[in-house]
């Protein structure tokens, strides 16, 4: 089904906290993607966080692998793939003075949420504290190679279809804030964990062929002045399912579409590494932030070419986001 995608104002936040909880709430539940307007942050400041990253992935290959990616802290420069990504301190005047602005926004977005859950918004604050020496929320900066004419020809599988340029996949921490640039199209949602049938299966000819994704994609292009949010499966577990983490992609380009570089500036919002949570409930064991991080930066690393997907269907079905110890070794001896 073609999802409908609201867009949520946080104008006038502080008269309209009961009227913007009821929307996000809504949102959260029935989609699990939104866009965010009203935010607050100048263009100029997101036009200047773009040419940061643009400036980085400009720069030679040796200089950006003096950034290796730590999958112990999920900081560094790590690529190509499907695409290259850089986390950390790198460009750390910039970073840090844009991740305190977003993190505000997240903040506001996650109190509302708890808002409409009838639940404490004072634990948003302890839970995450930006100041605090055990934060864990990360700003990355996303770049998708330009495709040339042959390069999309070469792609091209015995069906005639293209590779997502990013694959499918659901978000392992609690929020996502996404800034996309307008016209860099592509971005797309499956329908979600409320799909139980694991069979709907795309073959599209790269090496995440095999996750469990819908046939029918529902398309979430950039608008001009909003963020683009999705819950992520730490907050799935938080709410008990209540709240939706949904799987999405970047589709291949279609005729018309922009080929050239794409780049896109997420910030991944995580409790503090010692900070567990829970739904009250107790439908999911309690995982902290160093859960939802290092142990997902391991199985990144050691599964992402693994032919058995199992390790994406847990984002997708009950078995959201079990990251066990155990877990991770024994996917990593089967890579």
């Amino acid at each position: 089904m073609v999802r409908q995608i609201v867009e949520v104002s946080l104008d006038d936040f502080d008269t309209r906290r009961d009227e913007i909880a009821q929307q996000l709430f809504s949102a959260a539940k029935d989609v699990g993607f939104f866009y965010i307007s009203g935010h607050g942050i100048a263009q100029e400041e997101i036009d200047a966080a773009f040419a940061a990253g643009r400036a980085f992935f400009g720069l030679p290959k040796a200089a950006k692998e003096r950034y290796p990616f730590n999958p112990e802290t999920y900081l560094g420069w790590r690529g190509p793939d499907e695409l290259e990504t850089v986390t950390g301190p790198h460009f750390q005047e910039t970073a840090l003075s844009f991740q305190a602005k977003v993190h505000d926004i997240a903040v506001k977005i996650l109190k509302s949420l708890f808002r409409g859950l009838g639940r404490d918004e004072s634990v948003i604050d302890d839970a995450f504290e930006l100041e605090h020496p055990d934060h864990a929320s990360f700003l990355a900066w996303n770049h998708y190679p330009g495709l040339s004419e042959a390069e999309i020809g070469a792609l091209r599988t015995d069906s005639d279809k293209l590779p997502p340029r990013l694959h499918a996949h659901a978000d392992v921490d609690v929020l996502t804030l996404l800034f996309q640039r307008v016209g860099d199209v592509g971005l797309e949602i499956a329908p979600g964990n409320e799909v139980e049938d694991l069979s709907l299966v795309e073959e599209v000819g790269n090496p995440w062929t095999g996750v469990p994704v819908a046939r029918e994609w529902t398309p979430l292009d950039p608008r001009p002045g909003c963020l683009t949010v999705n819950i992520g499966d730490g907050l799935t577990r938080w709410t008990d399912g209540i709240f939706k983490s949904t799987y999405h992609r970047v589709r291949a380009p279609k005729a018309g579409d922009p080929t050239g570089p794409r780049y896109s500036i997420p910030y991944f919002v995580i409790p503090k590494l010692n900070y567990a949570i829970q739904g009250p409930s107790q439908r999911w064991g309690p995982v902290t932030g160093f859960d939802l991080l290092a142990k997902t930066g391991h199985a990144y690393v050691s599964l992402k070419n693994n032919p058995d997907k199992t390790w994406q269907r847990a984002a997708y079905t009950d078995e959201i986001a079990e990251l066990t110890t155990e877990h991770i070794v024994a996917g990593g001896n089967t890579a």
